[in-house]
């Protein structure tokens, strides 16, 4: 259902805002950014939700390590 949704968008048809697939337990976050440099990065977790990323346009470099092995919490979660 994600993945079918979110191929129709193009560089064209994008603008940003949230789309409700199935409520609050499945939705589209549209977001529009300039990426940073990966050295200055930094992780980010979920606990309710998990980020499916799709690039419309450019590219996006994602590291993914388990969150056992994060040490340094710079933002508690919220």
């Amino acid at each position: 259902m994600v993945l079918k949704a979110v191929t129709a968008f193009t560089p064209e048809n994008y603008e940003t805002g949230r789309i409700e697939l199935d409520g609050d337990k499945v939705f589209l976050n549209r977001l529009a950014f300039t990426t940073n440099d990966p050295a200055a990065a930094k992780f980010e977790a979920h606990r309710l939700y998990a980020d499916v990323m799709y690039i419309v346009e450019g590219e996006e470099t994602i590291y993914v390590k388990p969150t056992s092995q994060l040490s340094n919490i710079t933002k508690a979660y919220d």
